[in-house]
């Protein structure tokens, strides 16, 4: 409100005054106030969510009875106004609630005016809503609300209690809301990060490579992450685009914001992966999914210069983990001669309400002549290598490219506990002569394993069938398999036959038994059946022998730091993503833009907003009016394009 500082002082002094007394203005006062500056608009006046055919009551009176909730009236809403409108839903939410409006309440006498009320009388209306605790903000959206033409009837309403609580409630939600990412406060495009990121072939990715270019020219991770950082600090922030060219500004906004969303609006199985996609884009390299020289991947992108990379996303106390076995492959053996290195990027996380606030960056180095080493360092020794380790790290420092040295390393590896017997590649892709064959990992033919799971599935399901009956057989006493089997000619293969029957007399056998057993008395738990301590003593024994020699290695935080230079350890910084931070660069950047930029930023996306509008309208009244508006729009920003040439 451009004369709020006058109306602020018009309430102090009111609140100042010692002798005069002013009645309290209630609920019931305001509301007619409220009437007498607002009379009712003409029907051609309104906006179409309130015109007289179609209004709230009119739609409340279509919901189905029972609890209302907010999804069943939007539903309604659409279905009978051809399209979403948020307006008349909050309006039919309110209706619902207080289906009398303040309408029937007794109010006392004033004098109605049918003219808006001038800007003095006004001035004390604004003074006495304030006394009521209604805030400036409030004050502000009663009167575009009443501007806008909405009817004396659900304005009324929107003055209830109630409602007053609901949009503080959403005013609140909102301030929080709209802070912490760029496009709060700047109309900037909005980047949506996918998996199909990763793939430089994909649309999504050649989409966004214009915008990532301006960090893709760094030579490396690091780099790159440090120019990032570069961005979000104020301190660096104060001296971006100098000379008044903000492209570059423009497409960092883009790319933090898309971090942001990676790392905060996804799910937490499902951020890493989205992660991994951003990661490719900004070392324009590519993710990596599928099998890899017949293995599964330990690395999760390849940067564009073709740099293997395992990536982290931790909490602060987190261990580093990995697979020992996929370990020892990647280095040694996968696509036949081993890959010489990789490297681990360790981003830990700091959380704010739930939002990522922080990320520390990390890397370091794993490769063939410190693998040893990092091993001992990390206490992962004694676990992973056993009495094996010296001869291991001996061979290893002796390696050469040759069937004979990957045969003596298979030997090698047989005894060393960590690498899981009969799947790794040395069990499953080295030959009797010491040669490296892919295809022993590949998955089978695809009709060979069709056939193998139609046969699993019609035997595991049918089994299931005699097993069941077996078991109402035994309730009985009268068990047959040959008569369950004759209800099922289709089953002629006379090892599915017998592999059923042992379903069948198995499930007799151990039916009978349950239904002969006494309960076991005297037992500190209660009674207990046989087959249930039967069950705990069979959990027992897998629990027992689930442990498979520590096949996972790990590196604390503490043991990272100290193997600085033996796995060349890396600090890139902290990129602070703080709502409080992000705030504080994106003021310096708004008046850094001041004038024309920020002009066309808000017009662009207004002309996209109305353009959207006008297709998805399915009212031609209301399309029209859309496309007023982005007509408007677009003159503008030519206006404004022409300007901005004009004065480079």
């Amino acid at each position: 409100m451009s004369n709020k500082n006058e109306l602020d002082k018009l309430v102090e002094i009111y609140f100042n005054k010692k002798t005069e007394s002013t009645p309290t203005l209630n609920l019931d006062m305001l509301v007619e106030m409220i009437e007498n500056m607002y009379p009712d608009h003409g029907a051609g006046d309104k906006p179409a969510a309130f015109d007289q055919q179609i209004n709230p009551e009119m739609i409340a009176n279509e919901l189905p009875p029972g609890q209302v909730d907010r999804g069943m009236v939007e539903r309604t809403v659409a279905a009978i106004m051809g399209e979403p409108d948020v307006a008349m839903v909050d309006a039919v939410m309110l209706h619902v609630a207080n289906p009398q409006g303040l309408g029937d309440r007794a109010a006392p006498n004033m004098a109605m005016n049918e003219a808006r009320l001038p800007p003095e009388q006004w001035k004390e209306i604004y003074r006495q809503l304030l006394m009521v605790g209604v805030d400036s903000e409030m004050v502000e959206a009663i009167k575009m609300l009443a501007d806008s033409g909405m009817s004396k009837d659900d304005l009324q309403a929107m003055l209830t209690q109630q409602s007053m609580q609901d949009a503080r409630g959403m005013e609140q939600m909102n301030e929080r809301k709209k802070g912490g990412r760029f496009s709060y406060k700047i109309d900037i495009p909005a980047l949506v990060p996918n998996e199909a990121w990763g793939d430089p072939k994909s649309q999504s990715r050649q989409d966004i490579e214009r915008i990532f270019a301006s960090i893709t020219r760094q030579p490396d991770i690091k780099s790159r992450i440090l120019h990032i950082n570069s961005f979000i600090d104020p301190k660096e922030a104060v001296n971006k685009a100098r000379g008044g060219r903000f492209n570059a500004v423009l497409n960092m906004m883009q790319i933090i914001e898309s971090l942001q969303a990676c790392l905060n609006d996804y799910s937490e199985s499902s951020a890493g992966f989205v992660f991994e996609g951003f990661m490719a884009a900004v070392t324009g390299g590519k993710q990596i999914a599928g099998r890899v020289g017949g293995t599964l991947p330990i690395e999760d992108f390849v940067t564009g210069d073709d740099e293997p990379v395992s990536l982290k996303l931790l909490s602060p106390d987190t261990g580093i983990h990995g697979s020992f076995t996929n370990l020892i492959d990647y280095l040694f053996i996968r696509g036949g001669s081993g890959v010489p290195q990789i490297k681990y990027l360790i981003a830990r996380k700091n959380t704010e309400d739930d939002n990522i606030s922080e990320l520390a960056i990390w890397d370091f180095i794993i490769d063939r002549n410190n693998f040893i080493d990092i091993m001992g360092e990390s206490n992962n020794e004694k676990a992973l290598l056993g009495k094996m380790g010296p001869t291991l790290a001996g061979h290893i420092r002796s390696w050469n490219d040759s069937p004979e040295w990957k045969l003596q390393m298979f030997q090698i590896l047989q005894q060393v506990p960590g690498y899981t017997k009969g799947r790794g590649m040395f069990y499953k892709n080295l030959d009797a002569e010491g040669n490296f064959d892919e295809q022993a990992a590949l998955p089978p033919d695809p009709q060979k394993k069709r056939d193998k799971f139609d046969k699993a599935a019609r035997v595991q399901g049918i089994g299931l069938n005699a097993a069941e009956q077996a078991e109402s057989d035994a309730a009985t006493g009268k068990g047959s398999f040959e008569a369950w089997l004759s209800s099922h000619p289709e089953i002629t293969d006379e090892k599915t036959i017998k592999g059923l029957k042992r379903a069948y007399d198995k499930a007799y056998a151990a039916a009978i038994k349950e239904k002969e057993a006494e309960p076991v008395s005297e037992s500190f738990f209660g009674e207990f059946h046989e087959r249930e301590k039967r069950l705990m003593a069979e959990e027992r024994l897998l629990a027992e022998s689930g442990k498979e020699g520590g096949s996972q290695w790990t590196i604390t935080r503490t043991e990272m730091t100290n193997m600085r230079k033996l796995a060349t350890v890396q600090f890139y910084g902290i990129l602070n993503l703080s709502a409080d931070n992000i705030n504080k660069c994106a003021d310096i950047y708004i008046e850094k833009m001041e004038g024309d930029v920020m002009t066309l930023l808000e017009t662009t996306k207004d002309f996209s907003v109305n353009i959207g509008k006008y297709f998805s309208s399915k009212r031609r009244d209301h399309a029209s009016g859309y496309a007023k508006e982005a007509i408007d729009d677009g003159n503008t920003i030519v206006r404004t394009l022409k300007k901005t040439e004009g004065s480079e």
